[in-house]
Protein backbone atom coordinates (compact mmCIF):
# COMPACT_ATOMS: atom_id res chain seq x y z
CA UNK A 1 0.00 0.00 0.00
CA UNK A 2 1.61 3.73 -0.91
CA UNK A 3 1.83 6.42 1.51
CA UNK A 4 -1.10 8.26 -0.13
CA UNK A 5 -3.52 5.42 0.24
CA UNK A 6 -2.81 4.49 3.85
CA UNK A 7 -2.91 8.27 4.91
CA UNK A 8 -6.57 7.75 3.09
CA UNK A 9 -7.57 5.25 5.16
CA UNK A 10 -6.09 6.24 8.37
CA UNK A 11 -8.36 9.64 7.64
CA UNK A 12 -11.49 7.81 7.00
CA UNK A 13 -11.10 5.29 10.37
CA UNK A 14 -10.53 8.83 12.05
CA UNK A 15 -13.74 10.01 10.53
CA UNK A 16 -15.50 6.75 10.88
CA UNK A 17 -14.47 5.44 14.14
CA UNK A 18 -17.16 7.02 16.28
CA UNK A 19 -19.28 4.38 14.48
CA UNK A 20 -17.39 1.62 15.66
CA UNK A 21 -19.86 -1.73 16.90
CA UNK A 22 -17.58 -3.02 19.19
CA UNK A 23 -16.21 0.39 20.98
CA UNK A 24 -20.28 1.46 20.76
CA UNK A 25 -20.69 -2.13 22.63
CA UNK A 26 -18.50 -1.63 25.11
CA UNK A 27 -19.40 1.85 25.46
CA UNK A 28 -23.29 1.30 26.07
CA UNK A 29 -21.94 -1.50 28.24
CA UNK A 30 -20.34 0.78 30.53
CA UNK A 31 -23.01 3.71 30.76
CA UNK A 32 -25.50 0.82 31.20
CA UNK A 33 -24.02 -0.74 34.54
CA UNK A 34 -23.17 3.47 35.77
CA UNK A 35 -27.03 3.99 35.68
CA UNK A 36 -28.49 0.62 36.73
CA UNK A 37 -25.74 1.17 39.76
CA UNK A 38 -27.50 4.65 40.38
CA UNK A 39 -30.53 3.34 40.61
CA UNK A 40 -29.47 0.18 42.48
CA UNK A 41 -28.13 2.81 45.01
CA UNK A 42 -31.49 5.12 44.92
CA UNK A 43 -32.75 1.71 46.28
CA UNK A 44 -30.67 1.53 48.83
CA UNK A 45 -27.78 -1.42 47.63
CA UNK A 46 -25.13 0.86 47.81
CA UNK A 47 -23.00 -2.15 48.55
CA UNK A 48 -22.97 -3.83 45.44
CA UNK A 49 -20.54 -4.00 42.40
CA UNK A 50 -21.76 -4.38 38.36
CA UNK A 51 -19.82 -7.88 38.84
CA UNK A 52 -22.04 -8.90 40.94
CA UNK A 53 -25.04 -8.76 38.82
CA UNK A 54 -24.40 -11.46 36.05
CA UNK A 55 -23.86 -14.12 38.70
CA UNK A 56 -26.84 -12.89 41.16
CA UNK A 57 -29.32 -12.84 37.92
CA UNK A 58 -28.27 -16.60 36.79
CA UNK A 59 -28.99 -18.36 40.07
CA UNK A 60 -32.13 -20.38 39.99
CA UNK A 61 -34.19 -21.39 42.30
CA UNK A 62 -32.74 -25.03 42.57
CA UNK A 63 -29.27 -23.59 42.46
CA UNK A 64 -26.32 -23.48 40.34
CA UNK A 65 -22.22 -25.02 41.03
CA UNK A 66 -19.89 -23.21 41.50
CA UNK A 67 -18.30 -24.62 38.25
CA UNK A 68 -21.49 -24.00 36.15
CA UNK A 69 -20.96 -20.47 37.49
CA UNK A 70 -17.26 -20.04 35.59
CA UNK A 71 -18.15 -21.92 33.04
CA UNK A 72 -21.27 -20.01 32.00
CA UNK A 73 -19.39 -16.38 32.56
CA UNK A 74 -15.52 -18.21 30.96
CA UNK A 75 -14.43 -16.97 34.25
CA UNK A 76 -11.58 -18.84 36.21
CA UNK A 77 -12.94 -20.76 39.10
CA UNK A 78 -10.72 -18.58 41.63
CA UNK A 79 -12.51 -14.92 40.46
CA UNK A 80 -15.53 -16.88 40.71
CA UNK A 81 -14.81 -18.02 44.02
CA UNK A 82 -13.71 -14.71 44.95
CA UNK A 83 -17.08 -12.98 44.14
CA UNK A 84 -19.00 -16.04 45.13
CA UNK A 85 -17.26 -14.97 49.10
CA UNK A 86 -18.14 -11.57 48.77
CA UNK A 87 -21.60 -12.26 48.00
CA UNK A 88 -21.92 -14.54 50.86
CA UNK A 89 -20.07 -12.33 53.23
CA UNK A 90 -23.14 -9.80 51.89
CA UNK A 91 -25.78 -12.53 52.77
CA UNK A 92 -26.93 -12.09 48.94
CA UNK A 93 -26.14 -16.00 48.58
CA UNK A 94 -25.25 -19.56 50.59
CA UNK A 95 -23.40 -22.36 49.55
CA UNK A 96 -24.25 -25.97 50.35
CA UNK A 97 -21.76 -29.31 49.69
CA UNK A 98 -22.50 -30.55 46.15
CA UNK A 99 -23.93 -34.30 47.24
CA UNK A 100 -22.01 -35.93 44.37
CA UNK A 101 -19.11 -33.74 43.59
CA UNK A 102 -17.06 -32.87 46.53
CA UNK A 103 -15.30 -30.28 44.50
CA UNK A 104 -17.83 -28.46 43.83
CA UNK A 105 -20.71 -26.18 45.81
CA UNK A 106 -24.45 -25.16 45.07
CA UNK A 107 -24.76 -21.63 45.69
CA UNK A 108 -28.97 -20.60 46.13
CA UNK A 109 -30.41 -17.25 46.63
CA UNK A 110 -30.70 -15.94 50.31
CA UNK A 111 -33.97 -14.39 51.09
CA UNK A 112 -32.21 -11.15 50.62
CA UNK A 113 -30.46 -12.49 47.25
CA UNK A 114 -33.98 -12.82 46.17
CA UNK A 115 -35.69 -9.47 46.96
CA UNK A 116 -32.69 -8.17 45.29
CA UNK A 117 -32.72 -9.86 42.39
CA UNK A 118 -36.66 -8.90 42.17
CA UNK A 119 -35.63 -5.02 43.21
CA UNK A 120 -33.07 -5.38 40.44
CA UNK A 121 -35.28 -6.39 37.73
CA UNK A 122 -37.02 -3.37 38.52
CA UNK A 123 -34.37 -1.36 37.72
CA UNK A 124 -33.51 -2.12 34.88
CA UNK A 125 -37.09 -2.05 33.55
CA UNK A 126 -36.54 1.89 34.48
CA UNK A 127 -33.69 1.84 32.32
CA UNK A 128 -35.09 -0.32 29.08
CA UNK A 129 -38.55 2.64 29.85
CA UNK A 130 -35.58 5.92 29.54
CA UNK A 131 -34.75 4.03 26.36
CA UNK A 132 -37.82 3.44 25.58
CA UNK A 133 -39.18 6.55 25.40
CA UNK A 134 -35.95 8.10 23.89
CA UNK A 135 -36.08 5.72 20.67
CA UNK A 136 -39.76 5.04 20.75
CA UNK A 137 -41.26 1.28 21.56
CA UNK A 138 -41.26 0.66 17.56
CA UNK A 139 -37.29 1.52 17.27
CA UNK A 140 -36.41 -0.12 20.65
CA UNK A 141 -38.19 -3.36 20.00
CA UNK A 142 -36.72 -3.49 16.55
CA UNK A 143 -32.65 -3.09 17.98
CA UNK A 144 -33.37 -5.61 20.40
CA UNK A 145 -34.73 -8.01 17.94
CA UNK A 146 -31.62 -6.81 15.60
CA UNK A 147 -28.74 -7.30 18.74
CA UNK A 148 -30.32 -10.93 19.09
CA UNK A 149 -30.15 -11.55 15.47
CA UNK A 150 -26.38 -11.05 15.36
CA UNK A 151 -25.87 -12.74 18.89
CA UNK A 152 -27.93 -15.60 16.99
CA UNK A 153 -25.92 -15.38 13.99
CA UNK A 154 -22.50 -15.25 15.81
CA UNK A 155 -23.60 -18.54 17.96
CA UNK A 156 -24.51 -20.18 14.50
CA UNK A 157 -21.26 -19.25 13.43
CA UNK A 158 -18.65 -20.07 16.75
CA UNK A 159 -21.27 -22.03 18.79
CA UNK A 160 -22.52 -20.34 22.30
CA UNK A 161 -20.56 -17.93 23.69
CA UNK A 162 -20.01 -17.75 27.37
CA UNK A 163 -21.48 -14.58 28.89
Amino acid sequence: MKSVEIEKELEEHRLTRHRNWAKLVNKLKKQWDIRLDEILSQHGYTDFKPGYMPFLMNIDPEGITNNDLSKKFAVSKQATSKILNELIELRYITEEPHGEDGRSTIIYLTDNGKKFVIEAKHCMQIVHAEYRKLLGKKEYDNMIDNIIKIIDYNEQRTGPASC
